[in-house]
């Protein structure tokens, strides 16, 4: 004769529900974590309403520039480099962006000379030292700016910011 199983109810059993028992009863969040939930609920929500606005600025950008003539497209960027600063002159001139001006900001190097490059981006709208250091700003209408930075030592390129072309070119 074959005997079933029987369960006893001894340690190892109740402990094992007791390990089992918190995946079978649904968890409550603490009121600080549904207070953090909702704050990141929001802040997404924001984040998509700030990246529909961003998209809809980037569509009306998109659609000037096709509707600009080709011909007329063409001579935006016919302007000379922006003149020198004055030291005394806060306004900072601003050039009109061309191809040419984009291909020359990605041919910057470290440790070029300073005359090489504003042979490549013309005279620089604004100049200053920011801590010692020798800085070159462009501005170009409608983008925005750059700036060369040299080295104290030996006035060489250290360090660049290009200006915000990807949303032009």
């Amino acid at each position: 004769m074959h005997r079933g199983l029987r369960w006893r109810w001894g340690p190892s059993v109740t402990g094992a529900v007791l390990l089992l028992l918190p995946l079978c009863v649904p968890a409550q969040q603490s009121q600080g974590e549904a207070d953090d939930q909702a704050s990141l609920q929001t802040e997404v929500h924001e984040l998509r309403q700030e990246l529909q606005r961003l998209q809809r600025r980037l569509d009306s950008i998109e659609a000037r520039i096709a509707a600009t003539p080709p011909a007329a497209r063409a001579t935006l960027g016919a302007t000379a480099p922006p003149a020198a600063s004055r030291p005394d002159d806060d306004s900072a001139a601003a050039a009109t962006l061309t191809p040419q001006i984009v291909e020359n900001w990605e041919a910057l190097r470290e440790g070029m000379e300073p005359q090489r490059v504003r042979t490549l981006l013309g005279a620089p709208s604004r100049d200053f030292k920011l801590g010692g250091q020798a800085v070159w700003y462009y501005h170009y209408t409608g983008v925005g700016g750059g700036s060369v930075m040299f080295s104290r030592g030996d006035g060489k390129v250290l360090s660049w910011q290009r200006p915000p072309f990807h949303a032009w070119w």
